[in-house]
């Protein structure tokens, strides 16, 4: 969950979920006339779920109500069963709620103040999670939108894949979608993207951790991490983890470094009452040819090697 230092990003979090709903769709993706997997009945749940939750009415002083929250899905796992704490960033760091001694949620928003970790930013982030998961199941079922949750098998059993991205000036979700054939239940994808808000760190100017000595060190940066995913100019990309699962890959090209440059006011002089053009800063690579491409860690946003697994509660 981290401070995202890399514009777009996968995490632990997003892989977990992807690892909730997908469970056991290989073997759709193998034999067509299978038509059931234990990731199909997690979404058949959480689409039941998020779909009380938009029904809940929301105060416009008040918010939503702590009964029935999205973070009660009985489907989610609790911190300790997956040994970090993603109810409780997601809870307080996305959704601005507060988590009162005996686990209850306060869920009132904070007038004038910033919805959770995104600075400068106040919005509903659960109501539009939740339409997002609405939404990005009924696509990958091939349902339509508020159709009854099918007694059997689904028209269609997509993978649904998760991605981050920031920074801009508001929390959005992008539900995208992709047939590969209409002759089979999972040839296709639906693919999400969370677009954020900032949150008060910085997006790294450098996609490779730095620590030697007089070097441009991550002092604002803590979660870009130099572990053993990380990769420097990766050559492989592995269709399988290091247990023979199923595997997906982030890889980011950008500049080796970047710097602010100074900008000098060209401008002419304004008269009474004028404004001249604002001045901004200019971002430019350090070195003009130096491109590199880099596998984040999973700590930074990147792909374990070895996907997180989804253990029932």
């Amino acid at each position: 969950m981290g401070l995202m230092p890399y514009h777009l990003e996968k995490g632990h979090f997003l892989l977990l979920l992807e690892d909730t709903l997908n469970e056991g769709i290989e073997a759709v993706v193998d034999n067509d006339a299978v038509v059931t997997f234990p990731g199909l009945t997690r979404r058949y749940s959480m689409l039941d779920y998020m779909r009380a939750v938009l029904a809940r009415p929301c105060d416009l002083i008040d918010g939503e109500q702590e009964e029935g929250s999205s973070l009660w899905w009985p489907g989610w796992m609790t911190d300790s069963d997956i040994s970090f704490g993603a109810f409780r960033a997601v809870a307080q760091e996305w959704f601005g709620y507060r988590i009162r001694p005996d686990g209850s949620l306060d869920t009132k928003p904070k007038p004038n103040k910033p919805t959770g970790m995104w600075d400068g930013y106040q919005g509903n982030v659960e109501r539009i999670m939740a339409n997002v998961f609405v939404r990005a199941i009924e696509v990958s079922l091939g349902i339509d939108h508020d159709a009854p949750v099918p007694s059997g098998a689904p028209p269609r059993s997509w993978p649904i894949y998760f991605f981050f991205k920031c920074q801009q000036p508001f929390f959005e979700g992008w539900v995208t979608w992709q047939c590969h054939s209409v002759n089979r239940r999972a040839a296709g994808q639906t693919t999400v993207m969370f677009a954020t808000p900032g949150h008060n760190h910085p997006v790294s100017d450098h996609p490779i951790p730095i620590v030697a000595p007089g070097g441009h060190v991550d002092i604002l940066i803590p979660t870009l991490r130099n572990d053993g995913e990380f990769k420097e100019n990766p050559v492989r990309a592995p269709a399988a983890d290091t247990l023979g699962e199923p595997h997906q890959g982030v890889w980011v090209v950008t500049h080796r470094d970047h710097k602010r440059l100074n900008v000098f006011d060209t401008s002419v002089p304004s008269g009474y009452l004028e404004w001249g053009p604002p001045l901004l800063p200019i971002i430019a690579p350090e070195n003009f040819c130096d491109v590199v491409t880099v596998q984040p860690a999973a700590r930074s946003g990147g792909i374990n090697a070895e996907k997180p697994r989804y253990i029932a509660p």
